[in-house]
C-alpha cells in the first residue's frame, strides 16, 4: 500500500499519492512507517496544484510527526517546513498591512491636494 502511493508521489500524481497515504495510516494505526506516510502525505497536500492545495492538512501530517514521532528521521525536515511555512504566513500578512498603509496614504495625499488645490483657485 505504501509502495503504491510512493509510486504515485514521484509520479507527481498527489491527488493519488494523498489516497494511498491516507490508507496506510488507516490501516497501519500504529507503528510501520508512519512517519514516513505522515511526512509524505503532508507534502502531498502542499505539492497539489495551487487551486486544491491544502496547506492545513499538509501543515497537521507534520505537526504529527512532530509532535508524536520523537526519533523519526522525518522529524527535522518537517519542523523545517513548519517554521518556513509559518515565516510565509507572517511576510504575507505583514505585506497585506504595508499595501493597506499605502493604499490610505495613497488616499491622504490626494485628499491634502484637492486641498492644495482649491486653495490655489481662490483669489
Amino acid at each position: 500500500m505504501l509502495e503504491q502511493a510512493d509510486r504515485a508521489f514521484a509520479a507527481a500524481n498527489y491527488d493519488e499519492a494523498v489516497r494511498g497515504y491516507e490508507n496506510y495510516l488507516h490501516a497501519t494505526p500504529s507503528d510501520g512507517q508512519r512517519d514516513q506516510a505522515l511526512f509524505y502525505l503532508g507534502l502531498s497536500y502542499a505539492l497539489r496544484p495551487p487551486a486544491t492545495a491544502d496547506w492545513s492538512r499538509a501543515a497537521a501530517a507534520f505537526k504529527q510527526i512532530v509532535d508524536s514521532v520523537a526519533s523519526s528521521p522525518f522529524k527535522a525536515p518537517a519542523t523545517l517546513i513548519l517554521s518556513l511555512r509559518s515565516d510565509i504566513d507572517q511576510l504575507a500578512s505583514m505585506g497585506k498591512q504595508k499595501d493597506q498603509q499605502i493604499k490610505q496614504l495613497s488616499t491622504e495625499l490626494d485628499h491634502l491636494k484637492k486641498i492644495d488645490a482649491n486653495r490655489r483657485k481662490r483669489p
